[in-house]
């Protein structure tokens, strides 16, 4: 049967586009290779360290639709330290039987909310990343912290001192924790380490031990001066 050159024409048209299709699989960005960073993060004597927050390389797009919430709950701040995305909005219901009266000095969010119960009409945008260290007038051993960061990849350790995050590959980090050093908060840059055995990325950091909470008392704390003002 001779050849007919119509069919040959089509097979060369489909194994084409099968070729287009293989290209644009390969080079969308659903398709792009992400890596997964398994952290342990200890403190100096090898312990495991909550509330480490680190962030990885990646393109902040638009901020998330969804508010983030940080609560006071028994004269505390909850969670202790919250990490957003810059842009992302957040909300301070004031779950106690008391009222409260946020702020911070710190120069990636300056504000207060005076004296209030229950939740406030407005919730706050962060527009600037940084740290934002808060406190509350009326009970100064009320401290927490807000991690506002310029990438979509970050996230903070939890009890076991461990945190997964998937990324781009990289090859540095940036990390933070409440009792890393002194005077304004600043996110520590360093090398990305190589994973151990188990596949966990060890980190160790050096922090002060932790501080007791001061007696409570009235009028804005000297403690959160040096943050802006």
């Amino acid at each position: 049967m001779p050849n007919d050159p119509g069919i040959g024409l089509q097979s060369r048209r489909f194994a084409n586009l099968l070729i287009t299709l293989a290209f644009v699989a390969l080079t969308s960005p659903s398709a792009a290779r992400a890596d997964t960073f398994r952290f342990q993060v200890s403190d100096g004597g090898g312990q495991p360290l909550e509330h480490a927050v680190i962030l990885l390389p990646g393109t902040l797009a638009a901020p998330p639709d969804a508010l983030a919430v940080m609560d006071q709950v028994d004269k505390t701040f909850q969670p202790h330290v919250l990490v957003i995305q810059r842009g992302q909005r957040v909300t301070f219901p004031n779950s106690d039987h008391i009222r409260h009266h946020v702020y911070s000095f710190s120069p990636a969010k300056t504000f207060e909310i005076k004296l209030y119960a229950g939740v406030p009409e407005q919730p706050l945008p962060f527009d600037t990343a940084g740290i934002v260290v808060l406190g509350c007038n009326i009970h100064d051993s009320m401290v927490g912290y807000i991690v506002v960061a310029d990438t979509p990849v970050a996230g903070k350790t939890d009890a076991q001192g461990q945190l997964t995050l998937q990324g781009d590959p990289a090859t540095e980090l940036r990390i933070w924790h409440p009792r890393l050093g002194s005077g304004t908060p600043q996110l520590q840059t360093l090398p990305l380490p190589a994973p151990d055995a188990s596949g966990n990325i060890p980190i160790r950091l050096d922090v002060t031990p932790a501080a007791s909470a001061p007696a409570s008392s009235t009028g804005f704390g000297n403690r959160f001066r040096p943050y802006g003002r």
